[in-house]
C-alpha cells in the first residue's frame, strides 16, 4: 500500500512538473493601469527619460528614479 501511495505521489509530481515550470517562466505583471498620467523620471542605457506614468517605464524596462518630470542637471560655469 505504501510502495503504491509513493508512486501515485511521484507519477503526481511528474505530471505536474511541466505546469510549474512553465509557470515560472512567465514575465513579471506590469502594473494594471497604463493609462493614467503621474510623470515619473526613469532611468534607461544611462540616460534620464521622463515616463509617462510608471507602467510605461516599466514596460520599457526602465529603472525608475523618483516621481515626477526628470530634472535638467546643469553644470557650473
Amino acid at each position: 500500500m505504501r510502495r503504491l501511495c509513493r508512486t501515485a505521489i511521484v507519477a503526481a509530481s511528474l505530471l505536474l512538473l511541466p505546469v510549474i515550470v512553465s509557470r515560472a517562466q512567465l514575465p513579471p505583471p506590469q502594473p494594471a493601469d497604463c493609462g493614467q498620467n503621474a510623470p515619473v523620471c526613469g532611468l534607461k542605457n544611462g540616460y534620464r527619460q521622463t515616463y509617462w506614468n510608471t507602467c510605461l517605464a516599466a514596460r520599457d524596462g526602465a529603472a525608475l528614479l523618483y516621481a515626477g518630470e526628470c530634472r535638467i542637471s546643469r553644470s557650473p560655469g
